[in-house]
């Protein structure tokens, strides 16, 4: 089933559209805070709007999950 929810908000972050994934992806981390996926492509979607602040405090986040993912997202 979270493979269903992550390619929604995926699909506005490819499309340029990050401010539409943020929401989604804060309702499955609300529902699964250590999923990996939605905590690196919501890190990815502030870094694309602009929100440094957020961006870095997701990067904190997931650099507790997963050091690596974390590493890439810190890239962007």
């Amino acid at each position: 089933m979270y493979w269903v929810c992550i390619n929604y908000p995926l699909a506005y972050v490819k499309k340029g559209q990050p401010g539409e994934a943020t929401a989604p992806l804060r309702q499955l981390l609300a529902l699964d805070p250590k999923h990996l996926y939605a905590s690196q492509l919501l890190g990815l979607a502030y870094v694309q709007l602009g929100e440094k602040t957020a961006a870095m405090q997701q990067y904190y986040v997931l650099k507790e999950l997963n050091a690596r993912m974390a590493a890439e997202l810190l890239k962007e």
